[in-house]
């Protein structure tokens, strides 16, 4: 998983890349885990981890949405470009509303770090 310094310049990674236009970025992703049993043994214990960047970018009153699971800055700058494509081809929206702009919001620690640690065993 990523901190929240990683995260939030991964974000500004794609928000550089996107100016002069304006985009809204969502970074998701968590941790997947699973134990098979059979016969009263493990036959099989998987850990996956997923990540996911959604851009959505606006061209004046049209909007094009595009995802990548690629971070590095070929695959990043080819989510730009797709999400411009896609605002391009997009029909206008007569009452598409501004964007908020950047938000502050609380810091908030929700788990417990031994929850964090903890994984299949």
């Amino acid at each position: 998983m990523y901190s929240r310094e990683e995260a939030r310049a991964l974000v500004q990674r794609v928000i550089d890349m996107a100016a002069p236009h304006a985009v809204e970025v969502n970074l998701s992703g968590g941790e997947r885990a699973s134990t098979r049993w059979a016969n009263s043994a493990i036959t099989s214990n998987l850990l996956q981890y997923d990540r996911q960047l959604t851009a959505t970018l606006r061209l004046d009153r049209r909007v094009g949405t595009a995802n990548t699971r690629d971070f590095s800055d070929a695959g990043l700058r080819q989510l730009v470009a797709d999400a411009k494509s896609a605002a391009e081809q997009a029909r206008e929206a007569p009452n598409l509303p501004a964007l908020l702009g950047p938000q502050e919001y609380v810091h908030v620690d929700a788990a417990l770090p031994g929850m964090l640690a903890f994984g299949a065993h």
